[in-house]
């Protein structure tokens, strides 16, 4: 089901600045707009991720839109995953909230 959100550049957000989005990004899992995505695409970090058109992106489930790469609780990229919990999680929430929990992956 199609999403009528209009999503706008998060970098340009960042500034104040509301300019259309036309790609998102899957690994940095933000929105550019033409001229950030420009040097998105250029930049040694990142010129091999992964994007797809801001149009498509609102053409996915609810639930697909929501996944994240990112641990809730740290802002960091996730690197175990607690079942018990349904969530992805950080090594910072395994000594945390996860510890006594046997089904981290």
């Amino acid at each position: 089901m199609a999403s009528s959100v209009k999503h706008f550049c998060t970098i340009c957000e960042y500034d104040g600045i509301s300019n259309t989005a036309v790609i998102w990004c899957t690994e940095c899992e933000v929105f550019f707009c033409g001229d950030c995505e420009k040097t998105h695409s250029k930049s040694g970090l990142s010129k091999h991720h992964k994007t797809m058109s801001a149009d498509n992106y609102k053409k996915l489930p609810t639930f697909m839109q929501q996944i994240s790469s990112q641990c809730r609780d740290h802002n960091t990229m996730i690197g175990f995953y607690c079942s018990f919990h349904a969530c992805p999680c950080y090594v910072e929430c395994v000594t945390d909230k996860h510890k006594k929990y046997q089904d981290i992956v």
